[in-house]
C-alpha cells in the first residue's frame, strides 16, 4: 500500500503544481514502481480544470479569441510547464536532422534553439486558435479536454513498453520499476473510459478520435526508435503535446461538420 500511495504522489508532484507532500515519496526504483500507473489522472486534473474554465468563460460571455487563449496556457501552467520543455527540447533535436546519439545530445542541452521557438510559438497558436474553434459546442469541447486523458494513458503505456534510450534518467528509472502488466491494464482502463466517454458525446467524432490516438501510438515507437534509438522523458513530452494536439483538432472538425 506504501509504495502504490508512494507512486500516486510522485506522479503528481512531477508532472503537476498540484502541493502535495512529495516528501512521503521514496525516490528509488520501489518508491516509483506504480507512477505510469497513475500518471494519466493527472490528465482527469486538467481535464477537470479546462472544463471549469469553459464553464465560467460561458458564463462571463469571454470572447472566443481570450478563451482559446487561456485554453492554450492552462494545461502548462498546471504540469508546470514539463511536457512543453520535453517538446521544444525535442523539436531543436530533430530540427538538427544529426544521427540519434547527436540528437540525444541536443536533448540533454538545457539552451534553447530556433527549432525549439519556432515549435512552441506554431503549436500555442495553432492550440489556441483550434480551442477556440471548439469554444462554441460544449459536447466538443469536452472530446478536446479528454485529450489530457488519451495523451497520458498511451504516454504510460509507451514508456513501459518503449526501451529507454539512456542508461540513466526519470525515464530510465520509471521504465525499469514499472510493472509491465500494471500499467498495460490502468492505460486500458482510462483510454477504453476516454474512448466511451468521446462516443457518448458524439459518435463520429468520439471513434475519430480514439482511431487517430491508437494510430499515431505506434508511429511515435517507431520514431523514438529510429531518431533516437529509444524513449526519454523529453519525447514522451513530444508525444504527449501532439497527442493532445490531434485530439483538438478532431474535435473542432467534429464541431464543424455535425
Amino acid at each position: 500500500m506504501k509504495r502504490i500511495l508512494s507512486g500516486l504522489l510522485a506522479a503528481f508532484s512531477l508532472y503537476s503544481v498540484l502541493p502535495l507532500p512529495a516528501g512521503r515519496v521514496v525516490w528509488d526504483k520501489e518508491g516509483m514502481r506504480y507512477t505510469l500507473c497513475f500518471f494519466p489522472g493527472v490528465g482527469v486534473f486538467i481535464f477537470g480544470a479546462q472544463w471549469l474554465w469553459s464553464s465560467a468563460a460561458s458564463g462571463a460571455f469571454v470572447s472566443p479569441v481570450l478563451f482559446g487563449a487561456v485554453a492554450a496556457l492552462l494545461p502548462v501552467l498546471l504540469t508546470g510547464g514539463i511536457h512543453m520543455d520535453g517538446f521544444i527540447d525535442a523539436m531543436d533535436a530533430i530540427g538538427s536532422h544529426a544521427p540519434p546519439s547527436r540528437r540525444l545530445e541536443i536533448l540533454a542541452d538545457p539552451r534553447v534553439g530556433a527549432f525549439g521557438v519556432m515549435g512552441c510559438g506554431g503549436y500555442f497558436i495553432l492550440s489556441a486558435g483550434l480551442w477556440a474553434q471548439v469554444s462554441a459546442s460544449p459536447r466538443h469541447m469536452a472530446i478536446a479536454s479528454l485529450g489530457f486523458v488519451f495523451s497520458r494513458a498511451m504516454a504510460s503505456f509507451s514508456a513501459a513498453l518503449i526501451p529507454p534510450a539512456k542508461k540513466e534518467g526519470m525515464m530510465f528509472l520509471l521504465h525499469g520499476s514499472a510493472p509491465t502488466a500494471a500499467v498495460m491494464a490502468c492505460s486500458a482502463v482510462f483510454f477504453t473510459a476516454c474512448g466511451a466517454a468521446a462516443v457518448l458525446l458524439d459518435p463520429l467524432c468520439g471513434a475519430l478520435t480514439s482511431a487517430l490516438c491508437l494510430l499515431y501510438r505506434p508511429l511515435h515507437r517507431r520514431f523514438c526508435l529510429r531518431a533516437f534509438g529509444g524513449n526519454t522523458g523529453d519525447l514522451t513530452g513530444f508525444f504527449i503535446l501532439n497527442a493532445e494536439l490531434i485530439c483538438l483538432a478532431t474535435a473542432a472538425a467534429g464541431g464543424v461538420f455535425s
